[in-house]
């Protein structure tokens, strides 16, 4: 029997994730500078909630959501504060109204979807003058063997985007904590504006 994608993630966080430390992924830092107080902002992919949490505990309204049940579970127990919403769901049918966020962040998650209908919930969901944040895994290059694995494309993502405008671009590699299968990512950050 073929797993779905949400039985794939709780299996992974059940045995525990290396991104699942405590302390917030680098780019999140990065993207705070866009936001303003009262901002409502979703994390989606948001797993057992390290960005989020951050967010929500400097007083941010903050939605996350994950295919993963148990991730969401490591959350709800590691912040419990009214202004983080947990929810169960995919990028591709979002449960939000038209223009809810004032801004997303979306960190190495969007090459998991279905592009082209991730994408437009995105810009459904967010504000006029909303920000996104966007985080992707290039590739992946493996220490041991130098094998590399190509996960996205360097712009591949942004002709679904076309309807923002480009406010900041980056990229950078980083060695990834996976003690299994130690690699290194060329990372693709890209900010848009509604």
């Amino acid at each position: 029997m073929k797993k779905n994608k949400f039985t794939l993630w709780d299996e992974r966080y059940e045995k525990g994730q290396h991104w699942e430390s405590k302390k917030t992924s680098k780019d999140i830092k990065d993207f705070e500078k866009y936001l303003k107080k009262r901002t409502k902002i979703l994390d989606l992919g948001c797993g057992s909630g390290r960005d989020a949490i951050y967010l929500a505990k400097k007083g941010f309204e903050v939605y996350g959501i994950d295919v993963s049940k148990v991730a969401l579970e490591r959350a709800r127990k590691k912040y419990g504060g009214k202004n983080l919403h947990l929810i169960v769901g995919e990028a591709e049918n979002l449960p939000f109204k038209n223009n809810f966020f004032d801004a997303i962040y979306c960190g190495w998650v969007l090459h998991f979807t279905k592009l082209e209908k991730s994408t437009s919930e995105i810009i459904r969901v967010l504000k006029k003058g909303g920000v996104v944040y966007l985080g992707f895994l290039l590739n992946m290059k493996f220490i041991e063997t130098g094998k590399i694995e190509n996960i996205i494309e360097k712009g591949k993502t942004m002709p679904y985007f076309k309807k923002l405008k480009i406010i900041k671009e980056k990229e950078y590699e980083v060695t990834d904590a996976d003690e299994e299968r130690p690699h290194k990512h060329d990372i693709s950050v890209v900010v848009l504006k509604k």
